[in-house]
């Protein structure tokens, strides 16, 4: 996946290609022992939502196998889109790995 997708794109990754996952998160900051970093996404079971223990599913653009739906996109998102890795690379936090 070239670029950023949209919130509320529905998608499969490599770990899980049978399920569902909807974004609701992007530059989703994690902490992994005493390293802060982030991942592309933050996503959701759909159309569960998030379940009794608030978990989301963290994971990487290059970790997508499978676009199903791509979420609303408006003239902010465009630009968001567009200027995504430079708001990244300015962030200060690296760009963890996928598990």
């Amino acid at each position: 996946m070239e670029h950023i997708l949209p919130l509320g794109s529905i998608v499969h990754i490599k770990t899980d290609t049978q399920t569902d996952y909807m974004i609701v998160n992007r530059a989703a900051l994690y902490q992994e022992g005493k390293q802060v970093g982030y991942f592309d996404y933050a996503a959701v079971i759909y159309p569960d939502g998030l379940n009794a223990n608030n978990e989301l599913t963290f994971f990487n653009r290059e970790d997508i196998t499978r676009v199903l739906f791509t979420g609303y996109i408006n003239q902010v998102e465009r630009e968001l889109i567009r200027d995504y890795d430079q708001i990244v690379a300015d962030s200060g936090y690296p760009k963890l790995p996928s598990h």
